[in-house]
Formats: structure tokens, C-alpha cells, sequence
């Protein structure tokens, strides 16, 4: 009985909350950031494919420096943008537990 299938995995890491293609620190547009790789997964990703980030997310940004000033008025931004995704599995990585 043969009833393979062919498997993708996508996966992202380290995007420190770059969820925009934005370089606040010197007004600019970058060629990275999640709406962009959004559009990447949208395109590639099948019926079969799961999608995995394993950590570092929640972090490294000023729009999620000012969340984590303002995190009890506003949603955390990076779990939106994920859900909206549809990421599979997230796995924290270390920087994720700076703010405790």
C-alpha cells in the first residue's frame, strides 16, 4: 500500500516584531519584514504544508517596545499577524521571555 504525499514545511525565525517593511531608525523601506514574507507563505503554501516559526518574534522592534508600554490597551500585534497567517506551530526562542 503506497499512499505517500509530498510534505512542505515552511519556516520562519528571528523576525524581532519586523512586521513591516519599515527601517523606523532611518525612514526607509527594507525588502523584509512579515507582510512581505506573508505574501511568500500565501503563495507556497499547499493543502500539505505546515507552517513552524520558532521564536524570537515578540521582540526587537519599536512597535513592540510601545506594546509592551501599552499592552493592556491594544492586542499583541505579532500574535495578529501570525493568526492571520494561519502559522501551524510556534516554538519561543529566547528573546521571547524578556519581558517575563
Amino acid at each position: 500500500m503506497d499512499k505517500s504525499f509530498k510534505l512542505t514545511i515552511l519556516h520562519t525565525s528571528d523576525t524581532h516584531g519586523c512586521l513591516l517593511n519599515e527601517d523606523y531608525s532611518h525612514n526607509v523601506r527594507v525588502s523584509s519584514g512579515m507582510n512581505i514574507i506573508a505574501n511568500l507563505i500565501k503563495s507556497q503554501k499547499t493543502k500539505n504544508t505546515i507552517l513552524i516559526d520558532t521564536g524570537d518574534a515578540i521582540q526587537g522592534s519599536p512597535l513592540l517596545y510601545f506594546h509592551q508600554i501599552n499592552q493592556h490597551k491594544y492586542p499583541n500585534p505579532v500574535a495578529a499577524v501570525f493568526n492571520y497567517i494561519d502559522y501551524d506551530y510556534y516554538v519561543p526562542g529566547n528573546h521571547d521571555f524578556n519581558y517575563g
